[in-house]
């Protein structure tokens, strides 16, 4: 609908002149349905908010052919509305054309002008950013009307209750805006647009829709949500622009405050003019259904200026170098103001990148009339790009182009030192193109971070480990690790591998010594390789310089326990043929031997007549055989070893004891380190690590000298089979009195240091005697009590 800006007195005919007897209804068309014609009319009543007064005229209008008004109706019998049939204005006959269904009763209907999408009473009417008009008639597209409702007890489709043709009346439901020119400095120009601009971007003038209900008289009016902007851009229809210096351009908004408002006059010849209306009264409300005109005579015009961008602390025309954080976020701020006094009426990027180009199929981006980047992997929302594009861009007079989260993008997959380079092409309402390429490069990719992983492979009985390096050179990088708590580094050994990593291997270190009797056993140096109960620390040296470092622990990193000491073990009894781990000689004639005296086990000599029977704790079984007259040949055989599981390799053995000596020597059978009067008695601790398939049996007693006997030291008195299954032994010989807990470490020496974990029937040997030389009765009566037995790592 196009209406006239013109005297009441001639437009009143034509929108309220009566129908004569040719404009009745037509018959019924086959179907149900029957041609109809509505009489409509934008009410003038002085009364009504559509009355539009300024300065004694009115703003009216006519219809023109083609209109389209919306019209909902329901039928006789039914309450239910219809969706909005689409009811034409035909010039000749004065009348909207459309079609009712046949029946006669109860009807109502709703108009609405112009005819658009309805959603249940809603309707819908576009409210853009981009309107036109032919030369300075009003364009009413964007003229949101609407009547009250009708209804009609006993009627015709289309009429009333008396016959006549049903006439709406339509309010309007916005504000017009006249900017009205009559002389100035435009003469000889003409206009191109006319840029609305609200300058307080919370009072936007324009929307995708402007939306209201048809049933309560379009009360709760708005905007649409979608596509808000502050701006309104008016161009003519071809061939119909005015004369810059005599126009009058229309501009329907929605009711309310504007505080400051600027028209931008912009002619072919690339002149702007501004003139400004200031509103900045609470109380100054534009009103529905009323027209405010701004007239200006006196329009200075000045050559618009062409589009220009500005990067701020940056040049435009420089290479920048893509450089992006450890979150891949750029490191600098890619966002360029966009200037156009003029208003933006285009904007759109080239693109030329190898990368993006091939690989996302991406060649440019139309951010004035796009919302999305359409490429090889999808959708590209501009909204998820933080990018503004349409509304947020059309005809604004300044935006930022922001392409700081779409700059990362190109590390993806483009080559080092490649340039990718961003035209963009603006262009204003003047017609001014303005062209600036931004062109950003692919940096040369900075070394890799050396790094070290622990490959949680540590074997804590071999007690290594491996670590993986990558970006290192072998020649240039250096591996150490140490127990935390420990002070000096220790080197693991670095080679290799076919993948361009380095592998890192912590091994113990090993040294061959002689022992007392001139065996050779191996010692570790725990400090070396890894063990149980221990984290380990790591750093790795490039060039001399730490580029990586971190902790480790090792899994199942808790050791072994000792079977701890307790009042119902066997071995305080006198019953030791079959215990399962710890044993003594209590027998049926010295049942004294070793007892518990909470928390040790606490081993006391018995000496009868001179013969000394000494006291023992041991991890095997004893059988006793009573002989003899009262005894007196009587004799014990000791089993030496029970099984026990290892997931870790000791270094030694740790326990607390207590000892006091006596002093009388006592002898019953010659040995080669026989003990004479006068000499001090030793207490032993012994401990074994072996792999045996049986135990090792001393017997000894008052039937004869002691069989069996051995020396894990000098290895006499072994098989060579149990030579070959003793992996490690270690002995101390307590020897002097101490009332109070004494800490007893016993380093364990290795004479196979590369078996593997034992699982033989017998695997370990602890052996406690309060004598060393015990199996032949020498020594003294002593008093010796141990206790806490765990191993050292």
């Amino acid at each position: 609908m196009k209406t006239i800006y013109q005297a009441i007195s001639i437009v009143l005919v034509a929108l309220f002149a009566s129908c004569n007897s040719d404009e009745t209804n037509a018959p019924a068309t086959p179907g149900g349905m029957t041609p109809v014609r509505f009489q409509a009319a934008v009410d003038t009543d002085d009364k009504t908010r559509a009355n539009i007064d300024v300065d004694g005229d009115r703003f009216t209008g006519t219809w023109e052919e083609g209109d389209a008004m919306g019209v909902l109706y329901s039928v006789p019998g039914s309450s239910a509305f219809s969706e909005p049939g689409r009811f034409v204005y035909n010039d000749n006959a004065f009348a909207f054309e459309g079609e009712l269904p046949t029946a006669t009763g109860e009807w109502q209907y709703m108009a609405f002008y112009p005819h658009a999408a309805v959603s249940g009473n809603t309707a819908s009417i576009p409210f853009g950013n981009l309107r036109s008009q032919k030369g300075s008639e009003f364009n009413c597209a964007s003229d949101a009307l609407v009547a009250e409702m009708l209804g009609f007890s006993n009627a015709k489709q289309g009429e009333t209750d008396e016959g006549e043709p049903v006439k709406f009346r339509l309010n309007r439901l916005t504000s017009i805006l006249n900017l009205s020119v009559q002389g100035g400095a435009g003469a000889g120009d003409a206009v191109r647009h006319i840029l609305l601009t609200s300058e307080n971007n919370g009072q936007p003038l324009s929307a995708q829709s402007i939306d209201f209900d048809i049933s309560t008289l379009g009360a709760d009016v708005a905007l649409n949500a979608g596509a808000r902007s502050n701006v309104i851009a008016l161009g003519f229809d071809p061939g119909t622009a005015p004369a810059a210096d005599a126009f009058e351009a229309y501009f329907n908004i929605l009711p309310g405050n504007y505080d400051r408002l600027t028209f931008d006059v912009i002619t072919e010849a690339k002149q702007i003019g501004t003139v400004t209306v200031t509103r900045d009264d609470p109380e100054r409300k534009f009103a529905a259904g009323m027209l405010y005109r701004k007239e200006a005579a006196d329009i200075t015009f000045r050559p618009a200026e062409a589009p220009s961008l500005n990067w701020p602390d940056r040049e435009l025309n420089d290479v920048h170098e893509i450089t992006v954080d450890g979150n891949e976020i750029l490191t600098y701020s890619a966002a360029i103001t966009i200037d156009a006094p003029a208003g933006i009426a285009g904007l759109r990027i080239e693109v030329t990148s190898e990368f993006l180009n091939v690989m996302m199929g991406i060649t440019g981006m139309d951010i004035f009339n796009d919302e999305a980047i359409q490429s090889n992997i999808g959708e590209l929302p501009f909204s998820e790009l933080e990018l503004a594009c349409t509304t947020q861009v059309q005809y604004k007079k300044s935006t930022v182009f922001d392409i700081t989260r779409l700059l990362p993008m190109i590390l993806m997959g483009s080559a080092e030192n490649s340039l990718h380079v961003f035209e963009v092409h603006v262009t204003d309402l003047a017609g001014q193109e303005t062209v600036q390429p931004l062109t950003f490069k692919v940096p040369e990719s900075a070394p890799a971070p050396a790094e070290v992983v622990y490959n949680n492979d540590a074997d804590l009985w071999t007690n290594t480990a491996t670590l993986t390096v990558s970006n290192a050179a072998l020649a240039a990088s250096v591996l150490e690790y140490r127990a935390v708590g420990d002070e000096g580094w220790q080197t693991a050994s670095l080679t290799a591998n076919e993948d361009g990593t380095l592998t890192a291997t912590i091994a113990p270190t090993w040294t061959p010594v002689q022992n007392g009797a001139g065996q050779t056993v191996q010692a570790v140096d725990s400090k070396t390789g890894v063990f149980a109960q221990k984290e380990y620390q790591y750093q790795l040296l490039v060039n001399e310089t730490k580029a990586a470092e971190g902790t480790f622990t090792p899994a199942n990193n808790s050791g072994d326990a000792i079977p701890v000491l307790a009042t119902d073990l066997s071995c305080f009894t006198t019953d030791n043929t079959a215990a399962a781990f710890w044993g003594s000689g209590n027998n049926s004639m010295a049942s004294k031997l070793c007892t518990f005296s909470s928390p040790y086990a606490y081993m006391q000599a018995n000496e009868i007549i001179g013969i000394l029977a000494p006291g023992n704790l041991f991890t095997g079984t004893f059988t006793f055989v009573k002989q003899g007259f009262l005894g007196a040949t009587s004799y014990g055989t000791v089993g030496f070893g029970q099984k026990y599981t290892y997931t870790a390799r000791p270094t030694a053995l740790q326990l607390n004891y207590k000892a006091s000596f006596g002093s009388k020597i006592c002898t019953k059978y010659t040995h080669e380190n026989e003990l004479k009067e006068g000499d001090h008695d030793q207490a032993s601790v012994m401990v074994c690590i072996i792999n045996w398939d049986a135990r090792h049996s001393v017997t000894s007693g008052n039937n004869g000298a002691p069989t069996g006997s051995w020396d894990p030291e000098s290895l006499t008195g072994l098989s060579d089979a149990e030579k070959a299954g003793l992996i490690a032994y270690g002995a101390a010989y307590p020897d002097q009195d101490a009332a109070n807990d004494t800490l007893l470490t016993i380093p364990l020496n290795y004479y196979d240091k590369d078996a593997g974990i034992p699982t033989g029937n017998y695997t370990i040997i602890i052996s406690c005697s309060s004598s060393r030389y015990g199996d032949y009765l020498n020594g003294s009566k002593n008093s010796f009590y141990v206790k806490d037995f765990q191993w050292v790592y």
